[in-house]
């Protein structure tokens, strides 16, 4: 037997009523996580770096087990949870060859004003066919910016634009693209282009003559970063920084305006080896620049050590030169870090509004090693994350590197471990204290001790969405879509679609995948998020619809005939009668979230209940996914134990231990 329209439609319009800004951290992308073409899980490594502005992330994806046409990059609404291939190993290269081939493993792709900007090769014979290239975050056609057939100002054209491409990938967007580049000379250098690749522009490359009193002519300019129409970037006169001269130059991203007196292009050179970084015990020290720089404004961000000593951190300086800043470094005080590991720590920064995100490693008060993700403004440094912290019913194992575009706004995006888990995406934002979940409870029985995979929770809270009710319609490929009303509800990282929404609470589908012990519950409404609920999990928590939605009394049951079941319409001694609930658990094969059930080859339960009436055990004819229904939704056709009593008899479901409140009853004839 099915369960009609008008009861599901009551399932879906239950109404039961309940009466220092910090971050959340929510997980987007896990290592189960499935790509939507069916290729596999998702793969994130260590050297993902996520790149963020407005609704959207963006990530490289490094593909599963060598599928074919594996490697790709993704967006992902963070509001909405949808994921949009942008570019794999099967797109066409533009002003290429064939297909994409690899999208560089040490090259993170950029977001910014819209548009992702990335580095990739194609399928050309060597040499190493090299390009970087946009598609807009939305999806859309792909488009060159440079590659090996663009021309070199210096005659002929590229070679490559990667060499140096650590830490993020040798290029960044602003008004105008800035890209490092191999000359068609073979020599290093850096250029800028508009981003549909006309007016390249050579800012620095050699052999040009360069400012004086270097003792050498600079050899590799590289790592170029650019903001508001000035481009950043990095010098060297001879292979190994740790002796010669290094400096960060500056110039406009049309060129340099002009000559020097003594013939060297009009660059500012912001700060050279020769200057002492500040609070460094070593006197006579030799400091190394970058590899990262950044420019954001008229500040620039640095990563620099002592050659000659262990000292090195993050520091900062007027672009046009002046006092250099000490954001971190040996000497700064971090919380949870006793002593910092320069070596293991800094490989990369983002700033954002005079901001700096980074990550630091170093023992704590114990001696174990930890790493911690700070935040830095005007001096003061705020932890945000740290091993040992809990997300999602996990310990946090290690933290990796934040991206250079990995900030925006009030987002940014992290690559972080769990222990038992492995490697996941996060999106962190500061918390909206209007916005709180105050209980989840099963939407049956409203038992709220935990919860389990694939239950029906009805949330309970303020601002969790609309004002007026909102209700769910079945998207164009029959499921429930994972946001309703500009409301997302995310569970351990998955989305938990809504049934309805509204300021004062929600209904939802809890993920199938769910198989951590506690679930940390996040509300996203307007794009402004809710602190973690956290509630443990358990295989399942089983409840019983009733016919009032409140979770009392007549039961939401069907007799054998198809009527609703009432003090005026009994069942049958030895009749079937079918109920319905949810909380069931797991199933066999796993169903999805969102999905409805289909009405053959049904997933059976990795848990079977038992059912009493009146206190007697009843046969049970089929209990498993209702049919036809959204998945989460359990259906058992039960035999009235001929034996009971009549008049309103208490109906209990239990799953092993886990047995639901005894205040649900069935008419008995």
């Amino acid at each position: 037997m099915r369960l009609y329209t008008g009861l599901y439609l009551l399932l879906a319009l239950s109404t039961h009523s309940a009466i220092a800004q910090s971050y959340t951290f929510f997980r987007l992308v896990g290592q189960t996580t499935p790509r939507p073409d069916g290729l596999g899980p998702i793969a994130l490594n260590v050297n993902t770096r996520p790149a963020v502005e407005g609704n959207y992330v963006v990530f490289r994806d490094y593909g599963f087990f060598g599928s074919v046409n594996a490697q790709a990059i993704w967006s992902c609404n963070i509001n909405d949870g949808t994921f949009i291939k942008l570019v794999d190993q099967s797109t066409p290269v533009p002003g290429g060859t064939g297909n994409f081939t690899d999208l560089v493993s040490d090259s993170q792709p950029l977001l910014k004003n819209g548009v992702v900007t990335f580095l990739a090769r194609d399928s050309k014979a060597p040499p190493i066919n090299q390009g970087i290239y946009r598609v807009p975050v939305t999806g859309g056609a792909v488009t060159r910016v440079v590659n090996y057939n663009s021309p070199d100002p210096t005659g002929g054209t590229f070679t490559s634009f990667d060499t140096f491409s650590k830490p993020y990938g040798g290029f960044t967007v602003d008004q105008r693209i800035a890209f490092y580049g191999n000359n068609a000379a073979n020599l290093f250098g850096v250029y800028t282009a508009n981003p549909d690749g006309s007016s390249i522009t050579r800012i620095a490359d050699v052999p040009r003559p360069v400012k004086p009193n270097t003792g050498a002519p600079i050899s590799i300019f590289l790592n170029p970063s650019t903001s508001a129409g000035t481009v950043l970037f990095y010098g060297q006169t001879v292979f190994d920084p740790s002796t010669g001269f290094n400096a960060l130059y500056t110039s406009p991203v049309t060129g340099p305006t002009g000559t020097l007196p003594d013939g060297s292009p009009n660059y500012v050179e912001v700060i050279n080896s020769n200057t002492a970084l500040p609070g460094n015990p070593n006197a006579n020290g030799h400091t190394r620049l970058g590899p990262q720089i950044t420019l954001e404004g008229s500040t620039v961000a640095f990563i620099a050590d002592d050659s000659n000593s262990s000292y090195r951190g993050i520091f900062t300086i007027p672009a046009g030169g002046g006092a250099v800043t000490r954001v971190v470094a040996p000497g700064v005080t971090l919380p949870g870090i006793s002593q910092i590991n320069t070596i293991s720590s800094f490989g990369s920064f983002a700033v954002n509004g005079g901001r700096i995100l980074f990550r630091a490693e170093g023992p704590n008060a114990s001696g174990a090693t930890t790493h911690g993700l700070y935040m830095w403004q005007n001096g003061a440094i705020t932890p945000l994350l740290q091993t040992g912290d809990l997300l999602d019913g996990r310990r946090v194992q290690e933290i990796f590197d934040v991206g250079i575009y990995g900030w925006s706004g009030n987002r940014f995006g992290v690559v972080l471990s769990l222990v038992g888990y492995g490697g996941a995406l996060y999106v962190a934002q500061p918390s909206d204290p209007a916005i709180r979940i105050s209980a989840v409870a099963n939407s049956a029985s409203y038992a709220s001790q935990s919860i389990s995979p694939g239950e029906i929770v009805t949330l309970f809270g303020a601002n969790i969405g609309p004002p007026s009710l909102t209700t769910f319609q079945l998207n164009s490929t029959n499921r429930v879509p994972a946001s309703l009303a500009n409301t997302r509800f995310i569970v351990n990282g998955n989305s938990a679609p809504p049934l309805y929404v509204r300021a004062d609470q929600g209904s939802a589908i809890v993920p199938f995948a769910l198989n951590e012990p506690a679930a940390s519950v996040v509300a996203l409404f307007n794009g402004n998020v809710s602190t973690p609920f956290s509630i443990p999990v358990t295989d399942t928590v089983g409840g019983l619809f009733s016919a009032d939605s409140t979770g009392r009394g007549q039961g939401a049951i069907l007799n054998e005939n198809g009527s609703v079941n009432s003090a005026s319409s009994p069942a049958a001694k030895g009749s079937t009668i079918v109920l319905f609930g949810t909380g069931h658990g797991a199933t066999n094969p796993s169903l999805e979230a969102g999905q409805v059930t289909p009405t053959a080859n049904i997933p059976g339960l990795w848990t079977r209940p038992s059912i009493t009436i009146g206190g007697q055990p009843a046969q049970i004819a089929y209990a498993g996914p209702a049919p036809g229904l959204v998945a989460g939704v359990l259906q058992m056709n039960v035999v009235v134990p001929a034996t009971v009593a009549s008049g309103n008899q208490p109906v209990v479901i239990k799953f092993n231990t886990d047995t639901s409140p005894d205040a649900l009853t069935v008419a008995i004839q």
